[in-house]
This record gives structure tokens, C-alpha cells and sequence, in this order.
């Protein structure tokens, strides 16, 4: 089973044999691409708050500040126990 990189390398040393130049890295971009550090750290950001609020709403649960929340919880962990 042939992969894309299997062909890949294949076209590259089939280059090099018969045109001393690889026929792939012809093909190469003249920059290579990269991410924005601005979108990175606003990656990083959503995963922050995202993280805080799974956070944030487990402790609501808890400390049953969310009673009906907390009564549902209470109530899936008895089921599940219930089946194991």
C-alpha cells in the first residue's frame, strides 16, 4: 500500500537519479507557512475561559449552588453506580 509519502519519496529519488534534482522539493514553496502568534494566543485564550468555566460550573455543583444541577448529578451518579 502505497502512502503520499511513500510516492513522495519515491518521486524525490527518481528525480535525484535522473536529473540530479529532486522533482518534489522543486515543488517546494519558497517560505514555508507558520501560524500568527495573534491567533495562537487567541487559541489559547478560549481555551482558558472554556477550562474556567467547566471549572466554575463544577463547583456550583458541589456546593449546590445550582440545586437542580446538583439533584441531577446526584441522581446520574446513582445510576451509574446502579449499572456497574
Amino acid at each position: 500500500m502505497l502512502t503520499s509519502f511513500s510516492v513522495t519519496a519515491g518521486l524525490e529519488v527518481i528525480g535525484k537519479v535522473l536529473f540530479d534534482d529532486g522533482l518534489t522539493s522543486k515543488m517546494r514553496p519558497k517560505k514555508y507557512w507558520t501560524v500568527p502568534k495573534e491567533s495562537i494566543a487567541a487559541s489559547v485564550d478560549e481555551i482558558e475561559q472554556l477550562l474556567n468555566f467547566f471549572v466554575i460550573e463544577a463547583q456550583r455543583i458541589v456546593y449546590a449552588e445550582n440545586i437542580y444541577a446538583t439533584i441531577a448529578v446526584s441522581r446520574c451518579t446513582r445510576i451509574w453506580y446502579a449499572h456497574r
